[in-house]
């Protein structure tokens, strides 16, 4: 199994907390014995953030179109919440608790993640932030992945959890 991914996007800022973005992701899946599948997502974007006494509050909506080979796209809302909380003994490292809520709109059998509409996952994380520089942040902790593996000819649900280290790089955010 492997999973790859390449995200890129432009944003715009209304305000010094309200931003829209812009973008395009392509995740390369291999599961084994499925053979391999390349997913190619649109989509546009919101994000708020603002300071709270705890610590910095982020919440971002996302509306991914869904494009694999053979198949129609798929809608898919992205909710997340996220929190960093800046330790005092030094700034630039923190806290990090997020989680993230998929929500399919409509089915597309063919997409190796996950196509089939109503919950798709969710994804908890609890981690810690380094703070390089006021354009590059990373982010390393414990990610909890609850996905629906249901099919619609399975006469039950089917779900599976995946406990997973992730590591993740921000650059320009």
């Amino acid at each position: 199994f492997y999973q790859g991914m390449l995200r890129s996007a432009v944003g715009y800022a209304v305000t010094d907390r309200l931003t829209l973005w812009a973008g395009y992701t392509y995740l390369p899946t291999e599961n084994y014995g499925r053979g391999y599948k390349g997913e190619q997502d649109a989509w546009p974007a919101i994000r708020y953030i603002f300071p709270t006494k705890i610590g910095t509050v982020t919440l971002r909506e996302m509306v991914e179109m869904r494009f694999v080979r053979g198949d129609a796209p798929g809608i898919r809302p992205r909710t997340l919440i996220k929190l960093i909380h800046p330790f005092e003994f030094e700034p630039r490292l923190g806290l990090v608790l997020w989680d993230e809520f998929f929500f399919n709109l409509n089915n597309v059998a063919n997409n190796p993640n996950g196509g089939y509409s109503g919950f798709n996952q969710n994804r908890a994380f609890a981690g810690l932030s380094w703070i390089f520089n006021e354009n590059t942040r990373f982010e390393f902790g414990y990610m909890n992945l609850v996905a629906n593996k249901s099919k619609p000819d399975l006469p039950y649900s089917s779900y599976t959890s995946m406990n997973t280290v992730s590591a993740s790089v921000f650059m320009g955010w």
